[in-house]
């Protein structure tokens, strides 16, 4: 779906954790435990409004004027052509990329401040894009790094001249036990870890940016994972009393995987606090909480775990995240927005930014869309 505006959409299909939605109808869709594959159990066509405008992203008004430009926009699309269209002309009108999921085809951008033009590549192909060279002169954006059905997806952006470039590499493997042991070979050669993805395998991107050494230690990581939070929180303090902080997370069905990286000389170590529940209400609630206790989320380690079959085999859900303490902290509030429904969630992000809200993550609950947001500094009250 691509947002003309606060009240006008342009949708296609989306298949996200929950199902596809269309703009009148949503489709109720299944999904195994042992698999991504998504199967259509019923299907209603909605009418397709044709929409032309000299600016694609303002509608006109009742008097001919355009609306005001949302800041918040959101791309929904299956086709990756349709994607690379749609971002393209966002990006011609000022708008950047702030959060996603390159696997499931969602993005939201934000419309930037300074005026700045950008210009972007998405490709659910990333790992064929790298083994050709393809993605030389851009930059993978790391809050987009995502992964469906055996395909890697991303945002790249291109370069401006003279910014830093980077080589990257994917880490590949449906085993947990051999994911550590691959992502200290590449830190050997000087890569870092700079995002998570779990899927039907697991995928690791890894960042050597230029000039950066080209060896490393070969501890520099260690790798979590579980399906049992209890487990989890114990084995986090372990890390950190070993001198780790984490880095990056991505749920893997029923088990959530957490990188942790070796923490600089010097540098205090973090406590952390892992939140897990069915409900999203609940997971504000507990975050809000946790911040008046002088924490802060840690938004790149929100996932969306498979609980195990009931008495009937049916499976539940749940969200899970890390929160940390640190002294270098700020005083944060956080707001959850989670919807079926794009559009009604571009309606909820258009009324919170009014509010003074700003979009943190987006990320892919089993049966929602769920954007986190964030209040900082001044805008929090009492501080």
């Amino acid at each position: 779906m691509l947002s003309l505006g606060p009240n006008m959409f342009v949708r296609t299909t989306k298949i996200s954790h929950g199902g596809i939605m269309k703009n009148e109808t949503s489709v109720i869709m299944s999904k195994t435990a042992t698999s991504r594959t998504i199967m259509a159990v019923g299907m209603t066509l909605s009418l397709l409004f044709a929409v032309h405008a000299s600016a694609p992203w303002a509608r006109g008004s009742a008097n001919g004027e355009p609306d005001k430009v949302s800041r918040y926009l959101i791309i929904d699309t299956v086709r990756t052509s349709t994607m690379q269209k749609e971002l393209s002309e966002a990006a011609a009108t000022g708008y950047r990329v702030l959060t996603g999921d390159g696997g499931y085809h969602i993005l939201v951008l934000e419309k930037d401040a300074a005026g700045k033009k950008h210009e972007y590549l998405f490709t659910d192909s990333l790992l064929r894009d790298l083994e050709k060279g393809e993605v030389k002169g851009y930059r993978i954006l790391a809050g987009t790094f995502g992964a469906r059905d055996f395909r890697v997806g991303a945002v790249l952006e291109k370069l401006a001249e003279g910014e830093t470039k980077s080589d990257y590499h994917i880490l590949d493997t449906t085993r947990t036990s051999s994911f550590e042991k691959d992502m200290n070979e590449w830190a050997g050669k000087g890569f870092r870890l700079v995002a998570l993805a779990g899927d039907e395998r697991n995928y690791g991107l890894m960042e050597r940016r230029e000039g950066a050494p080209t060896s490393g230690p070969i501890d520099k990581y260690v790798l979590l994972a579980t399906s049992k939070t209890k487990t989890m929180e114990g084995e986090l303090a372990q890390s950190v009393a070993r001198g780790y902080h984490v880095v990056a997370a991505t749920g893997a069905h029923k088990e959530m995987l957490v990188a942790l990286e070796k923490i600089e000389p010097g540098e205090a170590k973090p406590e952390y606090r892992l939140l897990s529940t069915t409900r999203s209400a609940t997971l504000e609630k507990e975050i809000v909480e946790a911040s008046r206790d002088g924490y802060q989320l840690l938004s790149f380690t929100l996932c969306a775990l498979v609980k195990s079959a009931g008495p009937l085999g049916s499976y539940g859900y749940e969200i899970a995240a890390i929160l940390e303490k640190s002294p270098r902290m700020d005083a944060r509030q956080y707001k959850t927005l989670a919807t079926k429904r794009v559009s009604t969630l571009q309606k909820e992000l258009q009324e919170a930014a009014a509010a003074g809200w700003s979009v943190n993550r987006l990320f892919l609950g089993y049966e929602e869309q769920i954007v986190m947001l964030e209040r900082t500094g001044r805008n929090v009250p009492g501080v």
